[in-house]
């Protein structure tokens, strides 16, 4: 800009560079996080690096995100995210500024059992453009142990109440978990209901038939002839 005076003198003033930028920012990765309830660590109290998918804690909402975020041609300003019941649906938490943040954790929430919560975010550059939403998959409340619906003597139906071996066993069962599912089951025998006299606790993973065989997972005292 130049201004003239009445007597033909002028100043001239130039703005600072500026860059032209319709395109919005790329997108990258965003994912739910896991924060332990208070006073249950788990397997971590805050997994930041891992992705979500069931949480035992019905009071904090958290996700991240990283991997990809940029623009090139202005910078990215900030971070808008926001948390709902399905994807790009804010009924939870409303849209929020969090500024250059990369990752969010609200407490005090009032989380339903069995429900599935979703984090969106989006970026917007330095021209104020915004970027398309990026959704989690979700994490599911469940507070709730798995069921075993029954254990049964034997590789089969029906239920055996004797047997002639005594150096090999076998049970089978059945079990679920309406939120999350089952993921490892864990075995043991013993003389009496519960105990692990004969043989301790074990991974099954998620076999539903296992047993006690001669040469491999032999028992750890043999029983006797006519016990339970």
């Amino acid at each position: 800009v130049t201004a003239v005076g009445a007597h033909g003198r002028s100043q001239d003033r130039v703005t600072s560079v500026f860059q032209v930028d319709w395109t919005p920012p790329q997108t990258g990765i965003a994912y739910d996080v896991f924060v332990a309830p208070r006073g249950d660590a788990g397997e971590c109290s805050s997994c930041p690096e891992q992705d979500a998918d069931v949480t035992s804690n019905t009071t904090v909402l958290a996700a991240a995100w990283c991997c990809g975020w940029h623009d090139e041609q202005t910078p990215i300003a900030g971070f808008s995210v926001m948390f709902g019941t399905a994807p790009e649906v804010d009924d939870v938490v409303e849209w929020r500024w969090v500024g250059l943040d990369e990752s969010i954790t609200l407490y005090n929430q009032d989380l339903e059992q069995g429900a599935t919560y979703f984090a969106c975010v989006a970026a917007r550059n330095a021209a104020g453009l915004y970027s398309d939403a990026v959704c989690t998959d979700g994490v599911t409340v469940d507070t709730t142990p798995p069921t075993v619906s029954w254990v049964k003597d034997g590789i089969s139906d029906p239920d055996i109440d004797n047997q002639a071996f005594l150096n090999m066993a076998f049970a089978n069962w059945e079990g679920n978990d309406d939120e999350s599912g089952v993921v490892e089951y864990e075995l043991a025998w013993g003389t009496t209901p519960g105990d692990d006299d004969l043989y301790a606790w074990e991974s099954s993973m998620t076999a539903t038939l296992n047993g006690l065989l001669p040469g491999a997972n032999e028992f750890d005292v043999e029983p006797a002839k006519g016990s339970t």
